[in-house]
């Protein structure tokens, strides 16, 4: 992939597809409407309990289904049977994601750990491998960085860091961690601040879009210090 000329770089992306209320978000509708207007998709994968790979933000079920309890304890035989907010969608897997895209925008993909580090990442590997399309991982975790570093450095990698008040403290002390030690440096790191520009362009569809001016100005505060302790980028081989 050239990633200065990808479209992740050039055009908006939709953060976990292109969703409204009666769209939601993560799901195979969301991403077929991303599709639909050219817009990359920015998707969260997690492993369950029977080693499925799934597309589904939060660790637990309740702000998206009717369901009490932990994504991580679901097999894929419940997928069918869970809506997502009372729609007629349902909690896609990472093929059912792919099959859908096809390759026709590229793929943002958040690996969500919440497990040993190795057995979501080795899935993902193991599925994407004989995927034609274009994508590139990230994580707030960087160890899964580091997973995907070592046993698949061909994949456009780059650490996530969080804008908020609570992330400052991580932006200040990741250039040094970066520097000091090379296996959580990641291969790319656009996606802290490239993925963060994108992903506040201010479109009409995207119900996430638009950062107030507080969040807006944190982002510009977090960019300032990474210029400030001279943090690089650093490209795979």
């Amino acid at each position: 992939m050239d990633v200065k000329n990808s479209r992740l770089f050039t055009t908006p992306i939709a953060h976990r597809g292109l969703h409204n209320e009666d769209i939601p978000e993560n799901s195979l509708l969301s991403f077929e409407k991303a599709v639909e207007n050219g817009y990359p998709i920015e998707i969260d994968v997690r492993i369950i309990d029977d080693g499925t790979v799934i597309v589904f933000h939060d660790d637990v079920l309740g702000r998206m289904t009717a369901k009490d309890g932990y994504a991580s304890n679901l097999r894929k035989a419940d997928l069918a049977e869970i809506r997502l907010n009372g729609t007629d969608q349902v909690i896609p897997t990472l093929e059912q994601t792919l099959e859908t895209v096809n390759g026709k925008v590229p793929l943002l993909i958040e690996t969500k750990v919440s497990c040993k580090i190795g057995e979501l990442e080795r899935k993902v590997i193991d599925i994407l491998k004989s995927y034609n399309g274009e994508f590139a991982m990230q994580s707030f975790d960087p160890y899964s960085m580091e997973y995907f570093r070592k046993n698949e450095p061909d994949f456009i990698r780059g650490q996530l860091a969080s804008a908020a008040p609570t992330g400052l403290t991580l932006l200040k002390q990741l250039p040094r961690k970066a520097q000091s030690n090379e296996n959580i440096r990641p291969a790319l790191y656009f996606l802290l601040l490239r993925g963060f520009a994108q992903q506040i362009r201010c479109q009409k569809e995207f119900t996430h879009s638009c950062l107030d001016g507080a969040k807006q100005r944190r982002l510009r505060k977090s960019k300032r210090l990474l210029r400030q302790h001279n943090f690089r980028k650093v490209y795979s081989e």
